[in-house]
């Protein structure tokens, strides 16, 4: 299962998906603070406030069960650490489904990074047996009997070839995928 690898697990965990949607709420106060949309004070405040703010996915069972997203309760617990004066600039012209859309977007976006770091790095060992032991002859096989012989490289380039079209995919789809929504 990929769920057994920590780092998927950690990429696609409640806790992640949070902080990307806190992570959207901070860099649109940014930009909106520094276009003038917003007070840059509460700008400021607001990423501030939710750079280290942790909220649980617990703390956001029942707004999300009520609600049918996490993204109202979140917003309400969040506005509790702003100041008074900030509060009403946090979300300030962005939806319930921009928060939700934007924040898969970023998970995925990592989940990708993490997929093509380890793909180079398989192709890459996958090539360094090729180099290295690619000449060692050994039984080729057909439906589990053997077969003529083959080389090892033989063997090991054809286990590259799908890697290199799923690098050439994730390559084709970040250009349409990794978009934000607001």
């Amino acid at each position: 299962m990929y769920l057994k690898n920590p780092e998927i697990a950690a990429i696609s965990s409640p806790e992640n998906h949070i902080r990307k949607m806190l992570d959207f709420e901070m860099a649109l106060a940014k930009v909106q603070g520094q276009l003038g949309i917003i007070p840059i004070e509460a700008s400021n405040n607001i990423e501030s406030q939710l750079k280290n703010l942790i909220i649980s996915h617990l703390a956001l069972e029942e707004g999300t069960l009520k609600n049918g997203i996490p993204t109202i309760t979140l917003l309400e617990i969040t506005k509790k650490s702003l100041p008074e004066s900030s509060k009403d600039y946090l979300h300030f012209g962005a939806t319930s489904q921009d928060v939700m859309d934007t924040a898969t977007v970023l998970v995925i976006k990592e989940a990708i990074i993490f997929l093509e770091k380890n793909l180079f790095e398989l192709i890459a060992d996958l090539g360094l047996l090729i180099e290295n032991q690619g000449n060692i002859p050994m039984i080729g096989r057909t439906r589990t009997q053997q077969a003529a012989p083959i080389l090892a490289g033989q063997k090991l380039a054809n286990w590259c070839l799908p890697l290199l079209r799923q690098v050439d995919r994730l390559r084709e789809i970040k250009q349409y995928l990794l978009a934000l929504q607001l």
